[in-house]
């Protein structure tokens, strides 16, 4: 499932959310962070999210208060 992350709330937790990258999207630490510094940087991040469902994946993002779009599948 693809995501598009264009932003983040007050309260992120970087270093999770850096975790759940490498966990869910197969990242190495060095790229996990490079995206979430994108992030915090204001730029939009794709990133294709393997073994979650929709609802999972809002769950989780919102929980993370994270701003995102799920672009792609419907599982």
């Amino acid at each position: 499932m693809l995501v598009r992350i264009t932003g983040w709330i007050a309260g992120f937790p970087k270093v999770k959310f850096n975790r759940w990258l490498r966990a869910h999207a197969g990242f190495s630490i060095a790229i996990a962070k490079m995206n979430v510094d994108k992030i915090l940087n204001g730029e939009t991040v794709v990133v294709k999210i393997f073994n979650f469902s929709k609802v999972e994946i809002m769950n989780e993002l919102t929980g993370m208060k994270i701003i995102f779009k799920i672009v792609e599948g419907t599982k």
